[in-house]
């Protein structure tokens, strides 16, 4: 598979496409920023985990793209992950233990990187 490199519109695009109901939570000033889109994400995705009633599709589906991401990503797109969505899903022992069980390969091993760093 091809590196995704790091572009603000494609980035955003992909988001959008994979997880069409985070759509309504964009806020159209924010779209020219990845790093804002997926700080918002990473909000979206943690209030899905902690939703009593979940939507295990969705769920899946976004960790897909963060696999995606993490996997395929260049340094600048993991960086951006690291800081954004990974860092927001370290809040909670239940984002926690949702991500360690949807996650894979490097972008695990990041995410991992991340929950060290946050939690010592």
């Amino acid at each position: 598979m091809d590196i995704i490199k790091f572009n603000d519109e494609l980035l955003i695009e992909m988001l959008l496409e994979n997880i069409p109901e985070f759509k309504k939570n964009v806020i159209s000033e924010f779209i020219f920023s990845s790093y804002l889109v997926f700080g918002d994400f990473g909000l979206f995705l943690t209030e899905e985990i902690l939703n009593r009633v979940k939507n295990f599709d969705l769920i899946e589906r976004a960790f897909n793209l963060l696999n995606r991401l993490g996997n395929d990503g260049d340094e600048k797109v993991i960086q951006m992950l690291r800081v954004t969505t990974f860092e927001i899903l370290t809040d909670d022992n239940e984002t926690i233990g949702t991500a360690m069980k949807y996650l894979k390969g490097n972008t695990l091993k990041i995410f991992l990187e991340v929950v060290v760093f946050i939690k010592g």
